[in-house]
This record gives C-alpha cells, structure tokens and sequence, in this order.
C-alpha cells in the first residue's frame, strides 16, 4: 500500500493538512503493486526535493490506475499548488472529497484553490461548507477545531499562510492570522487580526 509521506513542512497546521496520508491497498497483483509503489515513490522522493513539476506525470500516472487513492489524490493535489496549476489543484481537491468525504482538510484546500483562482463565491461556499462540516461532525476533534487554512501566498520570495479562526473566545479574541515562514519552513513572524477586551474596554472609555 502507499504510505509514502510527499514532504515535510515545520509549521503544524500545514503539516497536518499536507502531510495526511489514508491506508489505501492497490490490487492484489503483487507485480502491479510493486511497480505502483515504485512509481509513487519516484514522485515523493522529487517533491521532497521540491521538484513538484516532474513529480506530476509520475502521480498522474497512478491516478490514471488507481483514481481513487487517496494518498496519490493528496500528493497531486499538492504538486499543481506548488507549481502553481490551481484550476488543476480545485480538480484534485474535488475529486478527494468524493473520495474522502469526512477529511475536511480536502475542504480547507479546496478553499485555497478557489481563493488563488480568485473565485470568491466558489470560495466562500467552501468556507460555509467547512463550518458546517465542523458542526456537524461526530468526531470530537473535528469539532475541536480552532482554525484552517484559507489561502497560501508568495511575497517577495517568501511563503506566507493566512489561517481563519472558526469562533474566536476569550478576552483575546483572533479572527486571522498571517504567518510566514523562513526558507526552512519554520514560521518567522505573524500578525493576528482580532479583537481585544482590553482595547475595546478603553476605547470605550474616550467617549
């Protein structure tokens, strides 16, 4: 089965949405197997070198055999992101909620997707959509859920992540969060955008 991980990024949140892999077993022809866990492995070993644009023929390949695999799915999907072919990368995000309707990371990135095509209805029906994906979820850490990741950018070179809380609480109330990253991947700095007791109590009082 492939299980192979397709890179490695420092910061949590994108880890834990770029970096999910499902279990999935390939037809029981050990040969078939063998030359499909060869071929993904071609593809993860250029991605973790971030060659994302030669890794794709190799991931396409397996979808072709295998349209359903998750991990195939999920690696694709991230390669046209990287290379910058996100009508293509809205395709993959689709096609992995249907294949995998309770992993609302498909959901997420679907939301980055639209928002980098510059398709806001599309993008914030998927927004709603994820909100009531949490709402409804039986899982208790779907529901836990503090925040996604609604859209990856490029400034100057450097990577950025801007994240959306799903209810903000406390007296330090955060509604967005920019982060950006070193080359390394390690968050350098972030801006939150909120909405703070202490601030508001005082500018209540000058008036």
């Amino acid at each position: 089965m492939i299980t192979r991980v397709a890179s490695q990024h420092a910061f949590a949140l994108v880890v834990a949405g770029a970096l999910m892999l499902a279990s999935t077993t390939f037809a029981q022809d050990e040969t078939k197997k063998r030359e499909a866990e060869a071929v993904f492995k071609q593809a993860t070993d250029l991605m973790d070198k971030k060659e994302y644009g030669p890794a794709i023929p190799y991931l396409q390949q397996l979808q072709t055999e295998y349209p359903d695999n998750h991990a195939v799915l999920w690696n694709l999907g991230i390669a046209f992101v990287e290379t910058n072919e996100n009508a293509k990368a809205a395709e993959t995000w689709k096609r992995l909620q249907q294949v995998a309707p309770d992993d609302w990371r498909a959901i997420s990135k679907l939301v980055q997707a639209y928002q980098a095509l510059g398709d806001i209805k599309a993008r914030d029906n998927e927004i709603k959509k994820l909100y009531e994906f949490r709402k409804n979820s039986p899982d208790p850490k779907v529901k836990g859920l503090e925040r996604f990741c609604r859209e990856q950018f490029t400034i100057s070179g450097q990577k950025g992540f801007a994240f959306e809380y799903f209810f903000p609480l406390g007296p330090w109330k955060k509604y967005f969060v920019f982060s950006a990253l070193d080359e390394n991947g390690q968050e350098k700095f972030s801006i939150s955008l909120g909405s703070y007791d202490l601030t508001t109590e005082n500018v209540a009082r000058t008036w």
